[in-house]
């Protein structure tokens, strides 16, 4: 993807890295990571989270149990707690207009 290896490529990385782009006024993030993904390590994940916490954007993680990439997250459980966060972030917002 950067044309070289990570080590020797640092600039490049960092602009592949979603992280870098991280600011303060984002939008409000749910995310949710199986923690039997086969393609994602949902170590990603909380790093992603731990870096828009520092940045205080508002976010919350869960990691769901025996559920891969995508396989297992599509439940009714789920799709209530996304309904949920964004509801809930949507009238934090409207509330402060």
């Amino acid at each position: 993807m950067i044309g070289g290896s990570i080590q020797q490529n640092p600039d490049k990385c960092a602009l592949a890295d979603p992280v870098t782009y991280i600011d303060p006024n984002d939008l409000p993030f749910l995310i949710l990571h199986g923690d039997a993904d086969p393609l994602v390590p949902y170590c990603e994940s909380e790093s992603l989270f731990k870096a828009l916490q520092k940045k205080n954007v508002p976010s919350q993680f869960v990691l769901v149990p025996n559920a891969k990439h995508g396989d297992g997250l599509f439940y009714e459980k789920y799709f209530k707690m996304m309904s949920s966060f964004f509801t809930r972030e949507l009238n934090k917002h409207s509330l402060k207009q």
